[in-house]
């Protein structure tokens, strides 16, 4: 037990505030509230979690802040933990903002669009959904029941035809008048009504426009509208639970299991399911009233809470955070909240139940592993490596992590090379960023971080084994690795396994290993790839219109927002350059003459 904690305990005040405990290197390990701090440190003296007892054998300091109360307390901890992010209260790895759909009302002709990030331009935001996938589903489902334009703005004021989306129905062409500036008006304004939740009203509506249409005999008109209608009565009759068009709220099922907590998130905006997403916790790490406190408390640091947070479960310090988040988190109060609270519970009893049976099913090919290749212990955690580039240019490394619930997409890294790279070859670049991962890998240790690898597998051959041997030696890192190179012809199944005793290993084309095996190489290889033509498009852009002059950052940026590709800059007229923010008549005319002399 750390003698640095009951040091502490004697001297900590018997007053509301919070607590930082830091490392030997003066990182921030954990921050906390309490009502009376010197009770609450004693708590520490006897930890019931491994999660627990492991962070306070790394405290070497405890620094105290006093506070009035125990609300401004929780009020300082949701501060310090946001900028701070302590190891040891961060539950969540990935804080990406969530997308939302997006209609450009400041226009004459508005478009329909997905959005991430901050809302600086002038329109309608709608959200947050819980992917980019449920997203895209729903602009489908608008383009085919309103026929909104997603395409840019410049490709708007460009046309001289309609495309294609016109030809299926899937937009009016306002680029070439195909619509008037009143009809694709009534568009946008069903729309929003219809993203807004206000479906009775809308159907009302739109029987009334496609009786006008009948009464003046043009029926294709009201055809398009009576399926409009039918496609919206069907959503309407498929939810699975009853959602009032007024419903703006956060549902939390919850479930636990062989140790393990889910918490299933789902959005409601204005009647709307607009998706779901499954959190999975340890439990012997926290309290189950803990993990939904801390859960609830970070989360909405970073995403804005709707009007209501529904769970059936207690939650500490309620109150306190229903007040600080402007919020309310309720049981559910009547029989059709129950059926919805009872619906997102049923949904993280099976998400947690197939996280549980893919983790299974990864321990078993981790086992297997182990004993095929001789390793010196069985993984918990496999780092995957693979690099790409085109004769040397745009060249990036790649890298993934797999533990026993799958691929962990919050430790993927990439590595970029510095100038000299075009004299590098495929395995110095290899070499360069294993050596730089081994650095790191010893750094995690000495930190007594988690997330720290027992086996790496290369893309690669014989070659690159020599690549991760000079990286390991360089760096004096000892981990078991294994390299994979396609074989003869290249062919998927051909494969040919190399480990650190330069023994060659075939495996059994056939077996559910080597599907495995080949599964988490192809995943490395996409990542690869993925961030290459991310980097060539980012270099693309930046060797054509860094090269203007007077032209910085954010006219670039706005520049691209505005017209979508360099491309499309380079054939845009001096007018049309006026029209982007910031740039102005002599910006515009100096763009243009770059392009065009």
């Amino acid at each position: 037990m750390s003698e640095v904690l009951k040091e502490k305990i004697k001297t900590a005040p018997n007053l509301p505030g919070i607590y930082i405990m830091l490392s030997e290197n003066s990182d921030v390990l954990y921050v906390g509230k309490a009502k009376n701090i010197q009770n609450r440190l004693e708590q520490y003296l006897n930890p019931s979690h491994v999660r627990t007892q492991k962070m306070v054998s790394q405290i070497s300091d405890i620094r105290f802040i006093t506070t009035n109360s125990e609300e401004e307390a929780l009020m300082l901890e949701m501060s310090n933990v946001k900028s701070m992010k302590p190891k040891y209260n961060v539950l969540l790895k990935d804080d990406k903002s969530f997308p939302e759909i997006f209609i450009s009302t400041g226009e004459d002709f508005p478009s329909i669009s997905k959005h991430r990030g901050k809302r600086i331009e002038k329109g309608e935001y709608f959200g947050p959904f819980a992917s980019s996938d449920d997203v895209y589903k729903t602009i489908d489902a608008i383009e085919k029941f309103f026929q909104i334009r997603t395409c840019s703005n410049f490709e708007f004021k460009t046309r001289s035809r309609p495309c294609m989306k016109y030809q299926i129905k899937r937009c009016t062409a306002p680029c070439v008048q195909k619509t008037s500036a009143q009809e694709y008006k009534t568009q946008i304004k069903s729309a929003i009504s219809f993203l807004h939740g206000k479906n009775d009203e809308l159907k009302t509506q739109l029987c009334k426009k496609m009786q006008e249409y009948s009464r003046d005999m043009e029926f294709e008109k009201a055809a398009q509208i009576r399926d409009t209608i039918s496609s919206i009565s069907k959503i309407q009759m498929s939810d699975n639970i009853q959602i009032l068009e007024t419903d703006n709220m956060d549902i939390l099922g919850v479930h636990e299991q062989s140790g393990k907590l889910c918490i299933h998130l789902f959005f409601i905006r204005n009647g709307y399911n607009f998706g779901s997403k499954p959190y999975f916790f340890e439990i012997r790490e926290f309290d189950k009233s803990e993990i939904l406190y801390q859960f609830i408390h970070q989360f909405y640091l970073s995403s804005k809470p709707p009007e209501y947070i529904i769970l059936s479960e207690n939650v500490n310090y309620n109150n306190e955070l229903s007040k600080i988040l402007s919020t309310k988190i309720i049981a559910p109060k009547d029989s059709r909240l129950e059926k919805i609270v009872s619906f997102a519970n049923q949904n993280a009893k099976n998400s947690l139940e197939q996280q549980n049976a893919t983790s299974g099913i990864n321990e078993t090919f981790m086992t297997q592993i182990a004993a095929l290749f001789n390793l010196s212990k069985t993984p918990e955690r496999i780092e995957v490596f693979d690099n790409s580039h085109i004769f040397g240019k745009q060249a990036i490394g790649a890298m993934v992590s797999i533990n026993k619930d799958g691929f962990d997409k919050s430790n993927y890294r990439k590595y970029n090379f510095d100038m000299n790279v075009n004299t590098m070859n495929d395995y110095e670049m290899m070499e360069n960023m294993l050596y730089r991962r081994a650095c790191k890998i010893l750094e995690m240790r000495e930190k007594k971080q988690d997330n720290i690898p027992d086996l790496w597998l290369i893309d690669g051959g014989v070659g690159h084994l020599s690549a991760v041997k000079k990286a390991l030696l360089a760096a004096n890192l000892d981990i078991d690795y294994i390299c994979i190179s396609k074989g003869v012809d290249r062919n998927a199944g051909n494969e040919l396994f190399h480990t650190k005793y330069e023994q060659n290993i075939q495996i059994d084309r056939k077996s559910e290993v080597m599907f495995y095996l080949q599964r988490i190489r192809d995943e490395v290889h996409r990542f690869a790839i993925t961030s290459h033509r991310k980097k060539r498009d980012k270099d693309t852009i930046k060797s054509v219109l860094d090269e203007i002059p007077n032209i910085g950052v954010k006219r670039k940026k706005a520049l691209l927002l505005h017209f979508g590709s360099p491309q499309l800059v380079k054939q845009a007229s001096i007018s049309d350059l006026q029209k982007v923010e910031g740039v102005s008549e002599a910006v515009a005319k100096t763009i243009y003459d770059f392009f065009h002399d």
